[in-house]
């Protein structure tokens, strides 16, 4: 090893090397990225050109190579730089040749890993599964090792992305327990935030709230800001769900206050988002358009594709509420664009029948079939958003619950069976 190789800081020496390896492994393992940053700043002073990887073995390289990957692309993430994630891809990719050239199989893996991230949180869910599923055939290890349970993690990510719900619970219940016994904070922390990503998709409001609640606490465990917010962020969604937008708000600025507090824009575009749905929720749609453009000025500046469609959909669907209909079609088909082009077919077929809910198609068939047909789309919708809970769509129609039960029973059976309703037993007096 060249010992006296000149950085842009200075002469670096082995064992400095060492250690900036074994402090920048410490600072990713927490997400830390302020910590991260410093650790490699000697042989990475200025993030706008390309690290200077000293002269040194396959091993050492192929590792240096990894940790800036890693850093460039999560750092581009919380701060919405825009090209910082393919600069990543290039480094992690180099880094893969380079361990597989040694014979470093489980290091390839965690490079792989990392890889595969770089890619959803651009939202480009396809081209991470072709890297998955390369990843998991070629793994050697138990079922319940990091980097095992690091890929599932990813997969139920991609099964969330593509609205295979079922998928993701039921891998979330066969991971569950090694994820908890793993004693890792920021694998149980990405574990519970997907865990309940997935059970408020599916309806199940209460574990959804209670696998958010618990991701905030392993990332205070941590110390980790960051974490707390992302889980705040999402916490506050799944209180919007439930219709609890006292709450929900409360959470939300939270979330606000600690990624503003840590600069970390990517996440703040995204806590604009929920503010906007919120508001959307409430029917005040002329704030949840500031929100929303509040979140799509930060998410044009990134690689965030999936974050910046997913805002998009909620502007034209606002727009759409405010009478602005044309606008709001011009939108929503640019979105569909972006979304087809950047993302993957299956998400503009979920985008396409979220925003199609908003219409009600006027079938000519008579005053009163077309009446019954109206309210029976109303219902449908407002029971289909509640997650089928009664209750909550009842407080939606500013009904009593008693009274849409018997509307339903009455008058629209069919919803049981469409919807996948159980119908309760009437009690016989």
């Amino acid at each position: 090893m060249n010992k006296g190789k000149e950085t842009l800081r200075g002469t670096i020496t082995e064992k400095a090397l060492e250690r900036l390896i074994a402090e920048a492994q410490h600072a990713e393992k927490s997400r830390d990225s302020e910590r991260m940053r410093k650790s490699l700043n000697a042989i990475w002073p200025d993030l706008e050109v390309e690290p200077n990887i000293p002269e040194t073995d396959s091993k050492t390289a192929a590792e240096l190579l990894r940790l800036c990957g890693f850093f460039i692309g999560y750092h581009g993430h919380l701060t919405n730089k825009r090209d910082y994630q393919e600069r990543g891809k290039d480094l992690l990719s180099r880094s893969i040749d380079l361990f597989e050239s040694e014979g470093m199989t489980e290091e390839a893996t965690g490079a792989r890993i990392n890889l595969a991230w770089r890619y959803q949180q651009q939202g480009a869910f396809e081209e991470a599964a072709v890297i998955l599923d390369y990843t998991k055939a070629t793994f050697k290890g138990r079922k319940t090792h990091p980097l095992y349970l690091s890929i599932e993690m990813c997969e139920i990510v991609a099964e969330i992305a593509r609205g295979n719900v079922k998928e993701a619970i039921r891998k979330i219940r066969r991971i569950e327990k090694a994820v908890i016994e793993s004693g890792d904070e920021v694998l149980k922390s990405q574990f519970h935030n997907e865990a309940g990503f997935a059970f408020a998709e599916q309806g199940d409001l209460v574990t959804a709230e209670s696998h958010h609640r618990r991701a905030a606490e392993s990332g205070k465990a941590m110390g980790n800001e960051r974490f707390e917010a992302i889980s705040t962020g999402n916490l506050a969604f799944v209180l919007k769900e439930q219709r609890d937008f006292e709450a929900a708000s409360a959470e939300i600025e939270k979330a606000i206050g600690l990624n503003r507090k840590g600069g970390h824009d990517g996440f703040l575009a995204h806590n604009f988002d929920t503010r906007a749905q919120i508001y959307f929720d409430q029917g005040d749609y002329g704030r949840a358009l500031l929100a929303i453009e509040n979140a799509l000025e930060i998410f044009v500046m990134g690689d965030d594709f999936a974050g910046l469609t997913e805002a998009k959909l909620n502007k034209s669907k606002i727009l759409f509420k405010l009478g602005e209909v044309s606008e709001s079609l011009l939108l929503f088909a640019d979105t569909v664009s972006i979304v087809k082009a950047k993302v993957s077919e299956a998400a503009a077929l979920r985008y396409a029948e979220d925003y199609s809910s908003l219409f009600y198609v006027h079938a000519e068939s008579g005053y009163k079939k077309e009446v019954a047909q109206f309210r029976k789309h109303i219902l449908r919708d407002a029971l289909t958003k509640s997650g089928l809970v009664f209750k909550t769509a009842a407080e939606t129609l500013d009904i009593s619950q008693a009274m849409l039960s018997d509307i339903v029973r009455r008058q629209f059976p069919e919803l049981f069976d469409e919807l996948g309703i159980k119908k309760r037993k009437s009690r016989k007096v």
